[in-house]
C-alpha cells in the first residue's frame, strides 16, 4: 500500500509539472518591428507617443516600437548597443558622439522647451546671484549650451557655476525640489513641474535654442535602402501627430502625460506645448 501511494504521489507531481510547463511556455510569435525607437519623457518626443497611442503608425503600415528611457545617456547606450535602431538625442550630444567616431545619422529635428531654474528655497532673483552655486545637468548635452548662453547674457563666465552630472530629468527635478541642487536645466514638462513647486525661472530657451533635439539612427540602418520607406512613414506619422497636438493641445494627449510621462494632473493643466512644425529629412 505504501509503495502504491508513493507511485501515485510521484505520478501526480509529474502531471503537475507538465501542466505548469505547458502554461508557462506559450507559443512565441515573432514580433515584426520595422523601427525600434528610444525616447525620453519630454515634449520633443510627445508626437511619437501620440502617434503610437492613436494608431497612426499602424494605419500607415509602420510597425514602430517605442522604447522609453529616463535619460539621454540611456538612449545612447541602447542605440550604440544596437538594441534600438534610432533614438532621441540632442544636437550637442550627436556632435560629441560623431567626434568620437561613432557612425550616426540625424534623420529628424524635434522641438521642445528648456529652462534654467533655481531652487525656490534660495533667495535668488537674478542670474548673478547663482555665482558659485551648484547646477545639475547631463554632460555633453544642449543643456550645457543653454547654461552658457544664460551666463553670457548675465556677463558671467562659464565657470561661474559648479556643474554636476545628473542624467535623469526626473531625478534632477527632484533634487532641485529638495534643495539638493541650487539650479538645474530642465526640459518640459519637468520645468513646469519645478515652477509649480516653487522653483524660479532664470532663463528660457528662445528661437533656435528650442530646436536642439533630434532623432538619430545608426548609419547601418539608414544605409539599408529597404529602410527608406520606414523612415518616410516615421516622418509622415509624426506630421499627422503634430497636426492634432497643435489643434487640440494638452487635452488630446492627457492620458499619455499622466500614464507614460507620469506627471500630475496639475502639471498637465499648466503645461504649454510648443507649436510643432512638420519635419523633413535633415540629410
Amino acid at each position: 500500500m505504501r509503495k502504491i501511494l508513493l507511485i501515485l504521489l510521484f505520478l501526480g507531481l509529474v502531471m503537475a509539472c507538465n501542466q505548469k510547463t505547458e502554461t508557462a511556455s506559450p507559443t512565441v510569435v515573432a514580433e515584426d518591428v520595422n523601427i525600434r525607437l528610444a525616447v525620453v519623457p519630454i515634449v520633443d518626443c510627445l508626437p511619437f507617443y501620440y502617434a503610437e497611442e492613436m494608431g497612426l503608425y499602424d494605419s500607415l503600415g509602420l510597425h514602430l516600437k517605442l522604447c522609453p528611457f529616463e535619460a539621454q545617456n540611456d538612449c545612447d547606450t541602447a542605440l550604440l548597443g544596437r538594441s534600438v535602431d534610432g533614438a532621441f538625442m540632442d544636437t550637442e550630444r550627436f556632435a560629441f558622439h560623431r567626434k568620437r567616431g561613432v557612425s550616426l545619422v540625424q534623420e529628424m529635428q524635434t522641438e521642445g522647451e528648456w529652462a534654467l531654474l533655481s531652487s525656490g528655497m534660495l533667495r535668488i532673483k537674478k542670474m548673478k546671484d547663482l555665482g558659485n552655486r551648484v547646477l545639475g545637468l547631463p554632460q555633453h548635452t544642449a543643456e550645457n549650451l543653454l547654461a552658457d548662453q544664460a551666463l553670457r547674457q548675465a556677463d558671467m563666465k562659464p565657470a561661474a557655476l559648479v556643474r554636476v552630472q545628473v542624467n535623469s530629468y526626473r531625478t534632477c527635478a527632484s533634487m532641485l525640489e529638495n534643495n539638493q541642487l541650487d539650479a538645474a536645466v530642465l526640459p518640459e514638462p519637468f520645468a513646469t513641474e519645478a515652477r509649480l513647486l516653487g522653483a524660479r525661472q532664470m532663463y528660457e530657451a528662445r528661437g533656435a535654442e528650442k530646436s536642439r533635439g533630434a532623432i538619430v539612427f545608426c548609419s547601418k540602418y539608414v544605409a539599408d535602402k529597404s529602410h527608406a520607406k520606414f523612415l518616410e512613414l516615421l516622418r509622415r506619422g509624426y506630421n499627422q501627430a503634430v497636426d492634432s497636438l497643435n489643434k487640440h493641445g494638452v487635452k488630446c494627449c492627457l492620458p499619455i502625460l499622466l500614464n507614460h510621462y507620469k506627471i500630475s494632473q496639475q502639471v498637465a493643466d499648466s503645461l504649454h506645448l510648443p507649436r510643432y512644425s512638420h519635419v523633413r529629412a535633415t540629410k
